[in-house]
């Protein structure tokens, strides 16, 4: 109890600091993703507010054009071109007067408003940027005025007015009027950073706000210097090169205006010779931070005192819990049956001896795909209520093992007494099972082992009984008591898989030939099968290794061998005998399945002298079942390229006639089952003459394999067969075997 009471308050103490930690780092973080914040806004506004000022002096210059275009035409009096311009300032309310200069400075004429402060205006600001105004080709803006009278600002304008030659023929100068009320405040003054305009050729403030001070003397020289030189640092470039392509930049610096440091952003617009300028000053950003910073605080010291005092509780209520969560450790939550954690419990009572049922039901796995989990779940709780009724003695235990499969442990019995209750479990799991609308029937599988008899250990056991369930997989429906002849299955199959791996590195597989004839007793051609003489194992039968390749994946190198082989061992048949005959190779599901199999098949026929038409390509009704749409493809190719196909032991599967019609077949072959009682039994005799007849209509060949006996031949030469191959004609043959076989026949 104190130990576990010092495990929790270290865990507190851990949190405690790994917090402390985490809130520092958390802080450092928020500050910095507050001045990126902060930078974002003031870029942002910066270039919003520098399309909306290039776009309103865009208007302003366009109004000067065409006020150029209009007023220097000869036609019209001075009094008529005058009452233009009042017209102009009419729709122009932002537009305080207009004059209109020779190129040597004197006034042709203005608007008639000039008069008075605005009179003065002009007059004091006749001469500034006068000859730049010349020089440019653009709209000159000039330092900004304060008007006393009206307490307003003023931006003179000007525009130099040329003909086609280039040559300066008049200059139209306006005067941007600013009131407290007009747009142009608003867009800088009403935004969350104050935005501010600074003229670069003269240092003067454009516009900040209406206190003429800030009009009346233009921004230290070294101090501007000082200032861009930390902008060129901060960005790696020259100042040039910033106002040239008109980069948004923002840095840390004292402002001018207040003098605090702040988060400057600006922007410097080329055609206008204007700076627009943002800044923030940190104390701002310092309280915002700090404003969300305190509820960061209080929210964890807060949750610390809540988790304070629930590991308080926790640690008071320590033992309490325990016991509960060892209940529920080895409870199944689904079912309330004991689970796979309660199995030691049981076996500490019950050390002697035990029988172990594993069940698994069939079909289960249908049920979740087709009525989804939940009814899945239903399922599994009726089937574990209708078990528990089996668990009537105190020397048994059922437990949910996982997913659809039990484990039932009972005291020891003798086999008939095992048969009986695992008959009781079959039919309790088989009785109809109803949910909602749905009516569901279940089987199970039941695989039996003893301990100790067959295990010297649980695992042991229920290892072997997890080998006979399988077995029982294969009835379905069924129990399989565990016997050693399993074991010793279970284990030659591992051997098997081992040996496998290396019998290509080996050199241990052989390829034998079978011919095929014909009816008139001329050759056809010859079948490939791979055998297989193993320094541990001996001879392997192909029935027994091949399921295992294909389980394991190895079929594939195998089946890549069987290909190579063949075609090359019959090409050499073919030159020394000088007789071409068909060879059909085999080819399983899990080859069609590779992705360039196709394409490593048609290259090593190509590879061969062998003709494509003498090549037979052997499936079985398994590659279909598959993927059918796929293995079609594959087969229209061969087809493409004149190779044969053949379908192998039809009938023992799960096609039908209709496939025939289908699917890109030359040949069928039809299993030896069929052909062993065609003479003695009417049944196989017609299905056999079904096959044939069904065949014939689709213009494939018949061949029948497994022939050993007169009386069959007979039968299948009535029948119509084309093709025969078995004992009766020739076994499998070696390589000496079959050249010798090729020279007699």
């Amino acid at each position: 109890m104190h130990f576990a009471k010092r495990d929790i308050w270290k865990l507190f103490y851990t949190i405690l600091i790994l917090s402390i930690i985490f809130i520092v780092a958390t802080s450092y973080l928020l500050w910095e993703v507050k001045k990126e914040d902060y930078r974002e806004r003031q870029e942002t506004q910066v270039s919003s507010t520098s399309y909306y000022l290039e776009d309103l002096f865009g208007q302003y210059e366009t109004i000067l054009d065409i006020i150029g275009e209009n007023i220097l035409q000869e036609d019209g009096t001075i009094e008529k071109k005058r009452k233009l311009l009042d017209q102009i300032l009419a729709l122009n309310p932002t537009l305080a007067c207009f004059r209109i200069y020779a190129p040597n400075g004197e006034v042709i004429f203005a608007s008639s408003n000039i008069r008075g402060e605005t009179a003065n205006i002009f007059e004091t600001i006749k001469g500034e940027y006068f000859e730049k105004t010349l020089r440019s080709h653009s709209m000159v803006i000039g330092r900004t005025y304060y008007m006393h009278r009206m307490h307003d600002l003023i931006i003179p304008i000007r525009k130099a007015l040329r003909d086609k030659n280039g040559k300066v023929i008049a200059v139209v100068a306006s005067a941007m009027r600013i009131s407290k009320k007009s747009k142009f405040v608003r867009l800088l003054l009403l935004q969350q950073n104050h935005i501010w305009l600074l003229k670069d050729d003269s240092r003067y403030i454009q516009f900040y706000d209406f206190d003429k001070k800030h009009y009346l003397k233009p921004i230290p020289k070294e101090r501007m210097e000082k200032t861009l030189q930390t902008v060129e640092k901060k960005y790696h470039t020259t100042l040039r090169e910033i106002k040239e392509k008109g980069k948004v930049v923002t840095f840390v610096h004292n402002s001018y205006l207040t003098g605090k440091k702040s988060l400057i952003t600006c922007k410097y617009l080329k055609r206008y010779r204007l700076w627009v300028v943002s800044s923030t000053p940190f104390s701002v950003i310092e309280q915002d931070f700090l404003d969300e910073e305190v509820i960061i605080l209080l929210s964890y010291i807060f949750i610390m005192l809540l988790i304070y005092y629930l590991v308080d509780i926790i640690d008071k209520n320590e033992m309490q819990k325990e016991r509960t969560l060892r209940t529920q450790a080895v409870t199944d939550s689904l079912t309330h049956l004991h689970n796979r954690l309660y199995v030691e419990k049981w076996i500490e009572k019950h050390p002697e001896k035990y029988i172990l049922f594993f069940i698994d039901l069939d079909g289960f796995k249908n049920i979740n795909d087709s009525f989804g989990h939940e009814y899945g779940d239903k399922v599994l709780r009726i089937v574990a209520e209708r078990l528990v009724a089996l668990v009537i003695e105190n020397e048994r235990e059922l437990i949910r093992y996982s997913g659809d499969e039990f484990i039932f442990l009972t005291e020891y019995m003798s086999d008939i007494q095992i048969k009986k209750v695992a008959e009781k479990i079959l039919v309790k799991v088989s009785e109809e099972i109803v949910i909602d609308e749905f009516r569901i029937l279940l089987g199970a599988s039941i695989g039996v082992a003893r301990y100790p008899d067959d295990g010297k250990s649980f695992d042991e056991v229920k290892r072997y009984a997890d080998l006979a369930m399988y077995k029982a997989k294969e009835i379905k429906n069924s129990c399989v008591i565990f016997q050693s002849s399993l074991k010793e299955e279970y284990l030659r199959n591992v051997l098997i898989e081992q040996e496998l791996k290396l019998a290509l590195q080996k050199n241990e597989f052989f390829l034998v030939y079978q011919p095929q004839l014909l009816a008139n007793g001329e050759l056809y051609g010859v079948e490939a099968l791979i055998r297989w003489e193993n320094e541990k194992l001996g001879f392997v039968s192909p029935a027994e290794f091949i399921p295992i390749a294909e389980a394991t994946g190895i079929i594939k190198d195998i089946g890549r061998f069987v290909i190579d082989r063949a075609l090359s061992e019959v090409e050499s048949f073919i030159q020394q005998t000088g007789r071409k005959f068909h060879i059909s190779i085999n080819v399983s599901a899990k080859q069609f399945a590779q992705h360039d199999f196709l394409e490593c098949f048609l290259g090593k026929i190509e590879a061969s002298s062998i003709p494509n038409e003498l090549i037979c390509v052997e499936i079985t009704e398994t590659a279909f079942i598959e993927d059918q749409s796929h293995v079609g493809f594959i087969l229209n190719d061969l087809r493409r390229k004149k190779v044969l196909v053949s379908l192998d032991d039809f009938g023992t599967g799960y096609s039908s006639m209709g496939i025939l019609r289908s699917l890109p077949i030359d040949e069928l072959k039809i299993d030896k089952s069929f052909i062993n009682e065609i003479a003695e039994d009417l049944h196989a005799k017609q299905i056999v003459y079904s096959i044939i007849i069904i065949a014939k209509s689709l213009g494939l060949k018949v061949v029948a394999e497994g022939v050993e006996k007169m009386e069959q031949k007979e039968v299948l030469d009535e029948l119509g067969c084309d093709i025969y191959q078995g004992y009766l004609f020739a076994k499998p043959l070696g390589k000496e075997e079959l050249l010798k076989f090729l020279k007699e026949v």
